[in-house]
Order: structure tokens, then sequence, then C-alpha cells
């Protein structure tokens, strides 16, 4: 357990009067309950957006995987680099 988990699990156990083994399991589903919260709205929104905007459809997509067919076939790399001076200018 990390620091978060132990000041959790020792709030339990401080404030709530509660046994060792029941503070640190509450907090174990508190932890597991959290992150998997976080992914299933992740999972949700892109279900949503997905259906909201919709796939490529038709020519679209069939050009946009053919060039990236032959860009990768060919070894061009379409990533852009900004040199550094351009960074450090202001608008």
């Amino acid at each position: 357990m990390g620091v978060a988990e132990a000041g959790l699990a020792g709030g339990f156990r401080f404030y709530a009067g509660l046994s060792g083994g029941l503070a640190g399991a509450l907090t174990l589903l508190i932890r597991l309950a959290t992150l998997w919260f976080a992914t299933f709205v992740g999972i949700v929104g892109l279900l949503v957006v997905r259906r909201v905007v919709g796939e490529p459809v038709g020519d679209v997509a069939d050009e946009a995987a053919s060039a990236g067919e032959a860009g990768a076939a060919e070894g061009e790399d379409e990533t852009q680099t900004v040199p550094p001076a351009e960074l450090d200018r202001k608008p």
C-alpha cells in the first residue's frame, strides 16, 4: 500500500473505529472502485462519441486506409518536427 492508502486505512481505524482488516479491505475496495469507475466512464464516452460522430465511410475510409498503407510501405514518416526556435517564439 502507498501513503494515500495507509492514510485512508488509518483514518478508518482512528475516526470510524474499524478493525485493521476491515479498514484495509475497505481501502482496497475504494481504490478498485475509483479506478474502474474512471475506466467505465471512458469506455461509455468512447462509445457515445463513436455513435454521434460515426465511423469513416465509403471513399474517405478507403483513401485513408490506402494512404496509410502506401506511406508505411514506402517508409515515409508523416510526423512533423518543430525547430526549437519556433517553440520559443511568442505570437
